[in-house]
């Protein structure tokens, strides 16, 4: 049985520093394009923000914060391609694991629907019912395809699955290195809900990570899941 180890939290330390550091610099930026634009005060464009440009926040992390990971790992002087993209795998392997993870967004989205009917949970689950589609009808699905469906996907994949999970398989043993990375991506999705979603999802992800020992299929697996209610919108449009 493999040891703990603690070398290499000091790396997951690292990568969650910067990516905490970066969502904070995009919002910022998002802030001030707001204030610029409309004239708001800083309090009000925070509440914009933080109600109507999340999909631009988190893509806009995404695209400052994968260069960044790509020069620690440079820096590190370890080949990028030993750290995340390890094995290529065949087209159709990546449609079949994008079909499975919009298939598995219908499946979490019938089982909230079910908890809603549930009289005690109906308003707990109603409210994040709500807010979720307001940001899914209030923009562009194209858009969103791009944003939510491909941009922050392969970013939180590379990271989360690429970098922090290879980091914990070295310092824990596997089924502990899975739940580790997927506790850390549950937390960082901020609400119980979501933090929820995001913990179950990441356990599938890290496993299949593993099992295919490549980022490509998780990152195949979470474009589907957070494309699928886009997709739909933009075909009934």
């Amino acid at each position: 049985m493999r040891k703990w180890a603690v070398g290499p939290g000091i790396w997951v330390v690292l990568y969650m520093f910067i990516f905490s550091l970066v969502q904070q610099l995009a919002l910022a930026i998002c802030i001030q394009g707001t204030m610029n634009t409309r004239g708001s005060t800083y309090q009000r464009a925070l509440e914009i923000a933080s109600e109507t440009q999340v999909p631009f926040v988190l893509a806009l992390s995404a695209l400052i914060g994968l260069p960044l990971l790509f020069l620690v790992v440079y820096l590190r002087k370890q080949p990028w391609s030993l750290l995340v993209f390890q094995n290529k795998l065949k087209w159709s392997q990546l449609a079949g694991l994008f079909l499975f993870g919009i298939l598995l967004n219908q499946a979490a989205s019938w089982i909230l629907y079910l908890l809603q009917r549930i009289a005690p949970l109906e308003g707990f689950f109603q409210t994040y019912a709500q807010s979720m589609d307001f940001l899914t009808l209030t923009h562009d699905p194209r858009q969103m395809i791009l944003l939510m469906g491909i941009v922050v996907p392969v970013y939180e994949e590379v990271l989360f699955r690429g970098l922090v999970f290879s980091e914990f398989a070295k310092m824990a043993p596997l089924r502990a290195a899975i739940v580790a990375q997927a506790l850390i991506f549950g937390i960082w999705h901020a609400t119980l809900i979501q933090g929820i979603y995001a913990f179950t999802l990441g356990l599938l992800l890290g496993w299949l990570y593993w099992r295919f020992r490549s980022v490509w299929a998780s990152i195949a697996v979470h474009c589907g899941f957070n494309m699928a209610s886009f997709l739909l919108l933009w075909f009934l449009k």
